[in-house]
């Protein structure tokens, strides 16, 4: 058993608790934090252990199999992935020396700020600004929505735009602490889902940040951030997809299913594990994995099992974990379409629309 599943097995299964919380328990992001987990994706020379994505992606599975919470895991998660991919990868040296070593030892608790209520994270909608002020530091202005790890967190990336070129948006991001003046938590984007792990809203009022709270300024923040941010979150959760489904599996198998049955379950887990590890393009798999999910759980729910209500709330959680991405999730089919659709035969009515 790794690590990761240790901690998990004594500090998240069982507990009652972790289901009904709108808020993460002090004492369990304390535990995490004493396991050395918290400094995950942390480089070492800043305190953490210095893993890649890949090994939180198999730290997701872990803590999903062995502490039976989706919710549990996903705080953690979101938290690791922050410290990566936004803050060492990112921020300068004094950013890093001021804020790692805090958010690896659960000083410090982070998330993001992109969506913003009626126009989730597409750029084109997004509103809230950032201005820039005389003696170079920022005020920013707006409203932020759907925040994981916001009610908890200590410090916020938020993104704003800061100005135009070419007629198109510049977005910046900025190291909000929670405690600026003018900051407000909001309930824009909480959810009744995914407990333990909180969801709120900022509302943004004259909120004054020094230069040095920007994050990357000579970075083209929606791209190298933003926008690659919805993928790695979804690549990350094929880790927690597959852990929840061996969860399932090990529940059946304790159960007493019959062979042939767990059989047809463990079948449809190869086939996502196969589609999962596909080399080439992430849409394609994402959405293959995806399916393969929703046939197994279709498979699940049809089985003869004792009602468990640990096992219930799993599996409600992976549907609404699914059905936040819907969005997504059907971009990437009509894109994945109309490459069909182009790919067709040429003597095809579509084949030859796409030759001409």
């Amino acid at each position: 058993m790794s690590g990761v599943a240790a901690v998990a097995a004594r500090l998240i299964r069982g507990r009652e608790d972790l289901r009904r919380r709108p808020d993460y328990p002090p004492d369990l992001w304390r535990g995490l934090a004493e396991a050395g987990l918290l400094g995950l994706t942390v480089p070492e020379e800043y305190g953490g252990k210095g893993r890649d994505l890949d090994r939180l992606a198999g730290g997701c599975r872990d803590m999903v199999r062995h502490g039976r919470s989706l919710g549990a895991m996903l705080a953690w998660k979101v938290h690791c992935t922050l410290c990566l991919f936004a803050l060492a990868r990112l921020g300068d040296e004094a950013q890093k020396r001021a804020w790692l070593p805090r958010l690896a030892t659960g000083e410090t608790t982070l998330a993001a700020a992109i969506s913003e209520p009626g126009a989730g994270a597409h750029p084109k909608y997004l509103k809230a600004r950032a201005e820039r002020l005389p003696d170079g530091g920022w005020r920013l202005d707006g409203e932020k929505a759907w925040i994981t790890n916001g009610p908890s967190a200590g410090l916020f990336i938020t993104v704003a735009v800061k100005g135009e070129s070419g007629g198109r948006k510049r977005f910046g991001a900025f190291l909000l602490p929670a405690d600026a003046p003018g900051l407000t938590r909001t309930e824009a984007g909480a959810v009744e889902f995914l407990r333990p792990t909180g969801h709120c809203g900022l509302s943004l009022r004259d909120v004054r940040l020094p230069a040095s709270a920007e994050l990357g300024p000579d970075t083209d923040i929606w791209s190298a951030f933003a926008k690659p941010l919805r993928n790695v979150e979804d690549l990350l959760k094929l880790g927690s997809q597959r852990g929840a489904m061996e969860a399932l599996l090990d529940d059946a198998a304790a159960a007493g299913l019959d062979d042939e049955a767990l059989g047809g379950l463990a079948a449809r887990l190869v086939s996502f594990e196969a589609l999962a590890a596909l080399p080439g393009r992430d849409d394609a798999r994402l959405l293959a994995a995806r399916h393969q999910q929703r046939d197994f759980l279709l498979a699940y729910e049809a089985l003869d099992l004792p009602e468990d209500p640990a096992r219930a709330a799993l599996i409600a959680d992976m549907k609404a974990s699914e059905s936040v991405a819907g969005r997504v999730h059907a971009i990437r089919l009509a894109a994945l379409g109309r490459e069909a659709r182009g790919a067709a035969a040429p003597d095809s009515p579509a084949g030859a629309r796409a030759i001409a």
